[in-house]
């Protein structure tokens, strides 16, 4: 053991490092300056202040790193931490892991939570759990669910099989039909996009339903007001007639030069003839 480190028990342990500690357990090293290992086996602390509590081949390497305990995990980066968990790695400056699987916390001050094969792999960017997740963009999200991709910066995707490949893009992604070959996908920077067959419901109300009827009701008044429009065509300046050749004029503006067949139209049909006379003509000139 090294100047005033300390090796308390275990079997085979070292102590290495200038105020280094290890507690008990088997060959464990704690090579770096105030560097501390807990227990456990085959666990190294190879920097300044790195630390590692426990577990089995656990290795705290960058500076003021940590690892709490599980199995082959890895805090690269200075100040970064992996808490558990298997295989994990925290690569970048004050990155973190806090345990599953094979999950990698590869940009600055980037963070995996849990879950199985999840990879944050630029700065600040964050994945929840779940599995197979991605979030490479800067400042990207993704919660959790399953094969999710948030690429663009600052994107996110929520759900399952859901790809933000733009900037500022989300995209929910509840669809039990997509796959990995198969996936809902923004690239349209600064939007929103959804991908849930059954539609959208809010306080018991189907938002999606309710659009479409309402595109149909718009379209069925629109049908209604252009077939409605068809019985009255121009005949002359200020006068209407419909195809009974009943005719409609303005009697009560002393400016009739200025009625278009459009105005006048639309005020005959929508207004109940109210501003108009009938004039007792069997006939016009058409």
């Amino acid at each position: 053991s090294s100047e005033s480190a300390v090796v308390v028990g275990g079997y085979k342990n070292s102590a290495s490092g200038v105020k280094s500690f290890v507690g008990a357990g088997w060959y464990n090293e704690a090579q770096g300056e105030a560097s501390f290992i807990g227990g456990g086996i085959f666990n190294e602390a190879t920097a300044k202040d790195s630390f590692v509590g426990a577990g089995r081949e656990c290795h705290a390497t960058g500076r003021q790193s940590f690892v709490g305990g599980g199995n082959s995990n890895y805090a690269i980066g200075a100040q970064s931490s992996v808490a558990g968990g298997k295989s994990n790695y925290a690569r970048r400056t004050n990155s973190f892991v806090g345990g599953g699987n094979l999950n990698l916390a590869d940009g600055a001050r980037s963070a995996v939570v849990a879950g199985d094969d999840n990879e944050a792999s630029e700065d600040d960017a964050f994945v929840g759990a779940g599995a197979d997740n991605t979030a490479s963009g800067k400042q990207s999200f993704v919660a959790a669910g399953l094969s999710n991709a948030a690429s663009g910066s600052q994107s996110a995707a929520l759900g399952s099989y859901g790809k933000a490949s733009a900037s500022f893009s989300a995209v929910f992604s509840f669809d039990g039909t997509l796959s990995t070959t198969n996936k809902c996908v923004n690239d349209v920077e600064n939007s929103i996009k959804m991908c849930a067959p059954n539609g959208l419901v809010v306080n018991e109300v189907d938002i999606t339903k309710s659009i479409s009827e309402l595109e149909t009701h718009i379209a069925s008044l629109d049908d209604a007001l252009q077939s409605a429009l068809s019985l009255v065509e121009y005949v002359d300046t200020g006068v209407c007639v419909d195809d009974n050749d009943s005719i409609y004029e303005r009697t009560k503006s002393g400016a009739a030069s200025s009625w278009t067949w459009a105005a006048c139209a639309h005020v005959a049909i929508r207004s109940g003839c109210r501003g108009f006379e009938i004039l007792e003509q069997e006939s016009v000139s058409r």
